[in-house]
């Protein structure tokens, strides 16, 4: 094998694309709202939170919402109060990450940018606020997607950014384009600490991991789905996955289940592209190693992927000799505070937050 092909082998993996059914779910309420777009309409239109834990495919779905729905190069003639043309770019998406330091000004000026502002870092925010609002309608952009939303909320559930909020606020009230944010599950407390936010959204979306069940369950369809899920990318895998690892038995997806925990993020990227850069490795160093995804190279991968949450989380490795078949412990909340620490947060006011941090400093 040349070092081309060996150098691809993680990425052919990453490539891999498997089409679920909650995936496609959500996707199909996702187009049906921005499909569902009236420039001249008077009703409100559509709020939607896209929620669920790390490695659900939030981010795979924000990409190919990118891809359904690309910009038209001068698509748009727009007649301007002066009676002169403006030619712009059809946008019907706008795809933006919210930043760990969110700032209204960079953000405007990133919306700018994916509209096609040729001056987008021009101005203050007040005037690439104005030039956002004329943007979205030259350009009859359906709709504003913003990924990462839980950063406008610290890990105890409090809005950081209320000036953030007022803002997107408005600028729905003024546009016809609908709004999607999406992120991990602490992004739905935003809406309980805002009534004017929560009456204008619409129940949130949420992606789930695949559940395993019990085996005496009259509905088992979401372990089907996962080993429907590990077949698809056992047949499109750029290795061929040893004969020996039987996907439909219940032993040996529950172990790949132990390893994802149930989500297709952690199955695919974590783990096989593990796989795939250690088998990358073997091969550069010795020509005899085998070609092939078996329980051993599984096992390996595993190990180092995981290595902080084994330690921390006291996992074990699905792939080893000595697994007892337990089902994964719940996915935490990226460090999500708990209960008590999140109400106390709360109830205090701002500026006994602000003397913490001056105290603190």
């Amino acid at each position: 094998m040349s070092n081309n092909k060996q150098a691809s082998l993680k990425e052919k993996m990453h490539a891999v694309f498997v089409a679920h059914p909650m995936f496609e779910d959500i996707l199909g309420e996702i187009s049906f709202h921005i499909n569902e777009y009236e420039p001249e309409g008077r009703a409100s239109p559509p709020c939607v939170p896209v929620v669920g834990p790390t490695g659900v495919g939030k981010s795979t779905l924000f990409a190919k919402l990118q891809s359904l729905y690309p910009r038209v190069p001068s698509a748009r003639k727009v007649v301007l109060p002066d009676g002169s043309e403006y030619v712009c770019d059809y946008v019907p998406l706008v795809c933006i990450t919210i930043p760990e330091k969110i700032s209204i000004k960079d953000i405007a000026g990133a919306v700018l940018k994916e509209l096609g502002d040729p001056r987008w870092n021009r101005g203050s925010t007040a005037e690439r606020t104005e030039r956002i609002d004329r943007f979205l309608k030259y350009c009859e952009t359906r709709a504003l997607v913003f990924d990462e939303s839980q950063r406008v909320l610290d890990r105890t559930g409090v809005i950081t950014s209320q000036d953030f909020i007022d803002w997107i606020k408005e600028r729905h009230g003024i546009g016809r384009a609908a709004y999607f944010f999406f992120g991990l599950p602490r992004t739905t407390d935003l809406f309980s600490q805002d009534s004017q936010i929560d009456r204008r959204w619409l129940s949130e979306l949420e992606m789930l991991p695949y559940s395993w069940g019990k085996d005496d369950d009259k509905d088992l369809s979401s372990r089907d789905n996962f080993k429907g899920l590990l077949l698809a990318i056992a047949k499109h895998s750029p290795v061929p996955f040893d004969p020996k690892l039987n996907c439909e038995d219940d032993d040996t997806a529950k172990r790949f289940f132990y390893a994802s925990r149930g989500t297709a993020g952690d199955l695919k990227e974590t783990l096989l592209e593990t796989a795939m850069m250690i088998l990358t490795r073997r091969i550069r160093s010795s020509q005899t190693a085998p070609l092939v995804v078996d329980m051993e190279l599984l096992s390996a991968a595993y190990k180092k992927a995981s290595q902080r949450r084994i330690r921390t989380e006291g996992l074990f490795n699905p792939f080893s000799a000595n697994w007892d078949g337990r089902l994964p412990p719940p996915i935490q909340d990226d460090g999500y505070a708990i209960a008590k620490a999140r109400q106390r947060r709360r109830r205090q006011r701002r500026s006994d937050r602000r003397r913490e941090v001056d105290a603190a400093l």
